[in-house]
């Protein structure tokens, strides 16, 4: 049973190759993938990390979808080091669609074997700002802090969100460099990326895609 099952598969364009040294898995491997999405599955974090930064020769795109650390998932450092992580590559599985290259993550078997909420559960969360848009402050900042956005006097890390007067900073989890947001009245004036350090504006922007901060996203019955 065990050599038909491998025979169907090496007729789907599936097979096993043997002998291979580390240093040439991910140069054999991204001959072989095809265009699209591919999944390339190591044993443990260090194995895929490692595989990572080979792959990275082949295609300076390809990410790390981590599992949850059972033990440090919950402190404010690793945890949010890893939510951002795997919010990311989320992001890119969203949007590929919309990209006319392929997509490779690299992961483990333990995060392969999690459970997730659907894609589109994080697809309906994510908040569009354009510039001229109409917002409702109380219902937006609600939002955010249901999608797991931490709201601060002051933003100083990815996930946070502060609101002075009529000026709403947000550090959206997937984004490289917070976002001030000014407000004329109930009517989005600006939209800018800012550098956290100095505060100072570094391009204004057309509009900002807001996805959310955590994987559990509770809505207002919950």
């Amino acid at each position: 049973q065990f050599d038909d099952m491998v025979s169907a598969l090496r007729k789907k364009g599936i097979f096993d190759i043997d002998g291979c040294v580390d240093s040439e898995k991910a140069n054999i491997e991204s001959a072989l993938s095809p265009c699209g999405l591919n999944l390339i599955v190591a044993a443990d974090d260090t194995k895929a990390r490692e595989l990572l930064e080979d792959w990275k020769l082949y295609d300076r795109k390809a990410m790390y979808y981590p599992a949850k650390d059972i033990i440090f998932y919950q402190a404010d450092l690793n945890g949010n080091l890893i939510t951002t992580e795997r919010m990311c590559v989320l992001k890119e599985l969203i949007s590929n669609g919309k990209n006319s290259g392929g997509l490779n993550i690299i992961t483990t078997f333990d995060a392969f074997m999690e459970k997730l909420p659907g894609l589109g559960i994080i697809k309906d969360n994510i908040v569009t700002l354009n510039k001229a848009d109409s917002i409702d402050l109380e219902d937006f900042t609600g939002s955010l802090i249901r999608s797991g956005y931490e709201k601060t006097a002051e933003v100083e890390a990815a996930g946070q969100f502060a609101v002075r007067g009529g000026i709403i900073d947000i550090f959206p989890l997937t984004d490289e460099n917070p976002v001030r947001i000014e407000l004329w009245g109930d009517d989005i004036d600006s939209v800018r990326a800012f550098d956290i350090v100095s505060q100072r504006s570094i391009e204004e922007l057309d509009g900002v895609e807001i996805y959310p901060a955590s994987e559990m996203i509770l809505d207002r019955e919950m």
